[in-house]
């Protein structure tokens, strides 16, 4: 990958912006304990409960919204985030209007980071074994609306705080990455972060396994151990 590029600076602040509770352990677990124990202030943001996922079909809303709150919280010490922030949109019901494109400024406003992460709302089919959530591009499409103008511009949004301009976004999940941020030091924290979003335990040495291979392989593009490769957006 010729044009690859190795992130080697952490953001003073960063905010990352998903749609699940576990998506930004498995898009950018990595990145944002790297970057948190480099000093970063690292911020959270997640957009639905969460509500919808798992496998017990039996398991009241209830149940499941108060599980993924509980892995979340144990999932993020882990990675050293500074703030976690879970809105009250519904799981699987996402769609990409002003309601989720303001809530998003205002977070943007409100911690004022230098770069944000987020999904890659063009990368859609992975292969031939998976097709992007569609939570994840209605997230991945309001950020990329509102991540200008919207929320540097002083006529936008003047009731949702100061106007922010943000330097980087990094696209998660890309079909075509190039920036990378090595995680040697923090590759296991994030496969233990993972696995508290495990709903078997059985599933846990596959986790771990499956963590180190993936950061393997985005590391041979830049000729490190291990990375996570993201989609950079230089805005500043």
């Amino acid at each position: 990958m010729a044009d690859a590029a190795l992130i080697v600076d952490a953001p003073a602040v960063a905010l990352a912006i998903f749609a699940h509770p576990d998506c930004p352990i498995v898009n950018c677990g990595g990145a944002l304990a790297a970057w948190s124990r480099h000093g970063a202030a690292v911020h959270l943001l997640v957009v639905t409960r969460g509500e919808r996922g798992g496998e017990d079909g039996e398991a009241s809303d209830e149940e499941v919204t108060a599980a993924r709150a509980r892995h979340l919280e144990a999932s993020a010490g882990l990675l050293g985030l500074r703030s976690v922030e879970v809105l009250d949109f519904p799981d699987g019901e996402l769609v990409n209007d002003m309601a989720l494109r303001r809530a998003i400024v205002a977070r943007v406003r409100a911690h004022r980071p230098e770069a944000v992460l987020f999904h890659d709302p063009t990368a859609v089919i992975y292969g031939d074994r998976y097709v992007s959530h569609p939570d994840h591009r209605a997230v991945g499409w309001a950020c990329l609306d509102v991540i200008g103008a919207p929320s540097s511009g002083p006529r936008y949004h003047r009731d949702l705080g100061e106007p922010h301009a943000i330097s980087d976004a990094y696209l998660c999940g890309s079909l075509v990455p190039d920036a990378f941020v090595l995680i040697d030091e923090v590759v296991d924290a994030k496969a233990a972060a993972l696995r508290h979003h495990a709903t078997e335990a059985a599933d846990a040495q596959w986790i771990t396994e499956a963590v180190r291979a993936r950061a393997e392989d985005a590391g041979d593009a830049v000729g490190v151990a291990n990375a996570e490769g993201f989609r950079r957006l230089r805005l500043g």
